[in-house]
C-alpha cells in the first residue's frame, strides 16, 4: 500500500482578478513574496509528505506547460490535463484512477493549491494520522480546522461522535457551505463546527467504486469502452473527460458519500481564495491594512487590502475597507465587504475587457 497526493490546481481564481486572470490563475503566482507560487508551495508541504514520484497535479490543458514550468521536478506523466472545465470532481476521478492502476491498495490526499498552512509541523502530523486511519477504515475523511471567527466565505463541517479509539476523529453529521453571518456565529458558538479545508483524503479503489456507484451510466460507458478497446481506464476517461458531469468534489464527498469522517487538525489554516479571506487572514499593520508584498505609504488607512506591481509605490490617504490592485495593467479599487457587488463589477469589467 502507497500513499500519493493530488494537487487541484485548474481553476481559473476568478475572485483574485485582476491579479489572477485566466492566462496565468492565483496557483502559479507569488502572492505571498517568499519566491515561490502558490503551487509551488503547496507541492514543497507535500514532498515532505509523499515521495515526488507520488505526487500528481491535475490542471487545466492550457496551464500544462506552466505547470511543468514551475514544478520540473516532478514527472511530467504527473501532470494530468484535463481537456475541458468540468468542476474539481472530474479532475479528481481521472486522477484517482491513474493511482489506481498503479497501486490496487492506495491512499490518497487531494488538496488544492491555494491554501496557506501556518504550522507545517502541524500539518505532517495530521496527515500521517489521516493516512494511517484511512488506510484502516477506508472512508472519505475530510479535514477541518477550528474557527477563528464566523466567517461566510468558508464551508462548515458539524461533527457527530468521536470514532472510538481515534484521537481527533469524528463522524460528520453535516456539511454546510457558506453559511450566513447569523449561521456563522452560532456554528462558531456551538463548538460543534470546523471549518471545512477541502483537504480530502480516500482509499483509491473505495473511491473509484463509490463514484461508479453514484454515477452508474457513466460507469457503463467506461466499462464498455475499456471491453470493446482494451485501453486503460484512465484513457478513456481522459479522451471521455467532458461525458462526466460538471460536479464539484466537496459537494459530492458532502451529498453522495456516507460515511464520512473528519479529523480536528491543528496546522492552523486559510483559503487564499478571495481579496476579503486574504484580508482576514494574512498579518495586517496597526491599523489592519494587509500588504501583498508590495510598497505602500499609508496616511490615516486601515482595513485595506494591497497588492501593486514590483516596482510601483501606492500612496494612499483616508481610505477605509478597501480592495487596491493593481495588475496587467487595471487598477481595482472597491469595497472590501461588499464581496457580491465586488464579484458582480468584476465580472462584468472582465467581459467588457475581453
Amino acid at each position: 500500500m502507497g500513499n500519493y497526493c493530488i494537487i487541484l490546481a485548474g481553476g481559473i481564481g476568478a475572485r483574485l482578478w485582476p491579479a489572477s486572470q485566466t492566462d496565468k490563475p492565483k496557483q502559479f503566482i507569488d502572492f505571498l513574496g517568499t519566491g515561490r507560487t502558490l503551487l509551488q508551495s503547496t507541492f514543497d508541504r507535500m514532498t515532505r509528505l509523499f515521495p515526488t514520484e507520488n505526487i500528481l497535479v491535475s490542471t487545466h490543458v492550457d496551464y500544462r506547460e506552466i505547470a511543468a514550468e514551475q514544478l520540473p521536478e516532478l514527472p511530467a506523466e504527473n501532470i494530468l490535463a484535463e481537456p475541458v472545465r468540468r468542476g474539481t470532481l472530474p479532475g479528481s476521478f481521472f486522477a484517482n484512477q491513474v493511482i489506481l492502476e498503479r497501486d490496487e491498495d492506495a491512499c490518497v490526499l487531494c488538496s488544492p493549491s491555494d491554501q496557506l498552512v501556518m504550522r507545517e509541523h502541524e500539518f505532517e502530523a495530521d496527515v500521517k494520522a489521516s493516512l494511517e486511519f484511512v488506510a484502516k477504515h477506508k472512508c472519505p475523511l475530510n479535514m477541518g480546522v477550528t474557527p477563528t471567527r464566523p466567517d461566510t466565505f468558508y464551508g462548515y463541517v458539524q461533527i457527530g461522535k468521536a470514532m472510538r479509539g481515534e484521537k481527533d476523529f469524528y463522524s460528520v453529521k453535516a456539511f454546510t457551505e457558506k453559511p450566513d453571518r447569523q449561521f456563522a456565529q452560532m456554528f462558531v458558538e456551538s463548538g460543534e463546527f470546523y471549518w471545512n479545508t477541502g483537504i480530502n483524503l480516500w482509499h483509491a479503489r473505495t473511491m473509484c467504486d463509490d463514484l461508479c456507484r453514484i454515477e452508474p451510466d457513466y460507469a457503463h460507458r467506461l466499462m464498455q469502452e475499456v471491453e470493446r478497446t482494451g485501453e486503460k481506464v484512465s484513457t478513456i476517461v481522459e479522451r471521455h473527460f467532458g461525458v462526466l458531469r460538471n460536479m464539484s468534489l466537496d459537494l459530492t464527498i458532502q451529498d453522495r458519500l456516507s460515511p464520512v469522517a473528519m479529523r480536528i487538525c491543528h496546522f492552523g489554516w486559510a483559503d487564499m481564495g478571495s481579496w476579503h479571506s486574504m484580508h482576514d487572514d494574512l498579518p495586517a499593520d496597526q491599523n489592519g491594512n494587509v500588504s501583498l508584498h508590495s510598497k505602500a505609504l499609508l496616511y490615516g488607512c486601515s482595513g485595506n487590502v494591497i497588492k501593486m506591481p514590483h516596482g510601483m509605490t501606492l500612496v494612499m490617504q483616508d481610505i477605509h475597507d478597501k480592495v487596491v490592485v493593481e495588475e496587467n495593467g487595471i487598477l481595482l479599487i472597491a469595497p472590501k465587504d461588499n464581496y457580491a457587488e465586488m464579484r458582480r463589477v468584476m465580472t462584468d469589467a472582465q467581459m467588457k475587457l475581453q
